[in-house]
């Protein structure tokens, strides 16, 4: 909301001054006054004479302080339009930034409200559920996203996780270094390639949790939007956990931009209020959600100065 700011044209800016009132009015005192000055001064023979004229200017002088209360009576009124003008915007003022704040209150109890089930793999190779809650929601996220888009920059589709034949892997491991190191001498190469194997073990389990053999095929040669194209995989599969969370922030900044139409500074101010709430992982992954173009998010992130994605990614 901006600040109360009367506009009119000039004959009202001087009405709207009390100046010219009192000018008059000390005029009219002062022509009385001079009036039974000269009175009191003149001959009798001219006071019969000036009899007439005085009562010309006692009208006048009515006449004039006439219209000084006039002015003065537009001003009053003229003071008592703006004082109620002024009251109707603070009003306005006030029920917005309450609706505005419960909106926040709102939104900030679904963000704590989240949930999720990570499905990962142990050091030995068996599949383990976490329970994710809350703003960890968008750690677990960004990570499982950023293995969606390794795996479809891989040179070929690594398939899906196999718990029985990934863990063999593993015991093939301990099977060779077991006979061609019993002294352990190479330990630090053997972590390493534990590691890898491992690391190849979520690769797959991240194929087997949103890519198919067919949409890696799809996706693999569109580099320039892997990130996106890796998001709107992760969406596909886990939007039923966070679409509420998605749509009342959209409410929330729909709200913001609708009652501050025409005052940029006003939508960017509590723009910045909303984005007070959130962390930076949060940040990231509703720029990708803005750039997948799902919805009308990505109209409404320059509200919470998303545009500049290369401090936020």
């Amino acid at each position: 909301m901006s600040t109360f700011n009367i506009k009119s044209h000039h004959f009202s800016d001087i009405l709207q001054k009390p100046t010219i009132a009192i000018v008059l009015i000390w005029a009219s005192l002062g022509g009385v006054c001079l009036g039974f000055i000269i009175m009191a001064c003149l001959p009798c023979g001219w006071r019969v004479f000036l009899s007439g004229y005085g009562s010309f200017v006692g009208g006048v002088i009515c006449c004039l302080i006439a219209i000084a209360n006039a002015i003065l009576l537009y001003q009053t009124l003229q003071t008592q339009r703006e004082d109620i003008e002024k009251q109707h915007i603070h009003f306005k003022q006030e029920r917005f930034e309450t609706t505005f704040f419960n909106l926040l209150d709102y939104h900030r109890k679904l963000t704590d409200g989240l949930s999720a089930t990570q499905q990962t793999i142990n050091a030995t190779m068996q599949i383990i559920s976490n329970s994710i809650q809350g703003r960890f929601f968008f750690t677990f996220a960004l990570n499982d996203i950023a293995l969606i888009e390794e795996s479809l920059a891989s040179p070929r589709y690594l398939g899906t996780f196999d718990a029985d034949v990934d863990s063999r892997s593993i015991e093939m491991l301990d099977y060779k270094y077991a006979e061609e190191d019993p002294m352990d001498l190479f330990r630090v190469k053997r972590e390493e390639e534990e590691q890898r194997l491992h690391h190849m073990a979520l690769l797959k389990q991240i194929n087997s949790l949103y890519l198919s053999k067919k949409e890696w095929e799809d996706l693999h040669g569109d580099m320039v939007n892997k990130k996106v194209n890796s998001y709107k995989l992760f969406y596909h599969q886990l939007c039923g956990g966070y679409e509420h969370y998605i749509r009342s922030l959209i409410q929330l900044l729909s709200f913001i931009k609708e009652q501050n139409e025409g005052y940029t500074e006003d939508i960017i101010r509590y723009g910045k209020y909303v984005q007070m709430q959130m962390s930076q992982n949060e940040l990231s992954l509703l720029v990708l959600h803005a750039e997948s173009k799902i919805d009308c998010l990505c109209d409404l992130m320059m509200l919470i100065s998303l545009t500049q994605k290369k401090s936020v990614l």
